[in-house]
């Protein structure tokens, strides 16, 4: 249901659509705010849901704060009223991550880093997901930059067997620590991510050896259309030294 319409319809007709689907286990939607929440808390046999567009533009105020929040996670801050006070859906992103927490038969999970990020204070409840991707809306030159406890949040997640990133920038010491903490964790797909360093198999092996059981192997990790800091490229070329890579490696 992305990008459709059908949804688009009052709410007394999308409840009697959810209470329909009785066994419907995996939902693909776009965030249509108290209809998407009402959707979580119907369907009782979802196990995996993605949500995507997200309206993520706020305001001057909030981005300045959000700033500082990454330069300092201790920092306490008061700030005057601002436009995103006044907005619904700034109320009801809380809401449906709560919502979210109460379902713990959901075990795969897809989000838009930009919501993710900004309500990582959720995630450490959602210890019963296996399968989680996180998705940046858009790829810039510099990609999606992470918040410093990033990596920490989803480090909690102690079930987690399958990650996917996309569209990251610098994301190399998130996921060693990640693997390093996630023992369940088999499978990283990596795609669209810049600045990646190309040695991470090889640190990746060391936590391994120290990490696992042989019976917790193979690791997989899939690097898709990554722009890497490569020190060969930077000796073989005078001009940039980013190559877009994409391999697979079996741990």
């Amino acid at each position: 249901m992305r990008h459709s319409r059908f949804v688009d319809v009052s709410m007394h007709l999308t409840n009697l659509m959810w209470l329909s689907c009785e066994t419907l286990a995996t939902l693909k939607i776009d965030w249509k705010l108290e209809h998407t929440i009402t959707a979580l808390q119907t369907l009782q046999a979802l196990k995996d849901i993605e949500v995507r567009n997200f309206n993520t533009n706020a305001c001057t105020i909030c981005m300045r704060d959000e700033l500082l929040r990454v330069q300092d996670q201790n920092l306490q801050i008061h700030s005057p009223h601002c436009a995103c006070a006044e907005d619904l859906q700034s109320g009801l992103i809380p809401r449906f991550f709560r919502t979210l927490i109460a379902r713990t038969n959901i075990k795969k999970l897809t989000l838009e880093a930009e919501v993710l990020c900004r309500n990582l204070n959720y995630l450490h409840h959602l210890r019963h997901l296996t399968h989680l991707s996180i998705i940046a809306k858009k790829a810039g030159l510099d990609g999606f930059c992470i918040p410093m406890n990033f990596s920490q949040a989803v480090g909690q997640l102690v079930n987690l067997e399958y990650l996917y990133l996309a569209r990251f920038f610098y994301c190399y010491d998130d996921v060693i620590y990640i693997v390093d903490r996630c023992r369940k964790l088999n499978e990283v797909r990596l795609k669209q991510c810049v600045g990646f360093s190309d040695v991470v198999p090889y640190d990746l092996v060391e936590v391994l050896k120290h990490k696992r059981a042989k019976d917790q192997l193979p690791f997989r990790l899939y690097m898709l259309n990554l722009m890497v800091d490569s020190s060969e490229a930077c000796s073989e070329r005078s001009g940039d030294s980013n190559e877009e890579v994409s391999s697979i490696v079996i741990l």
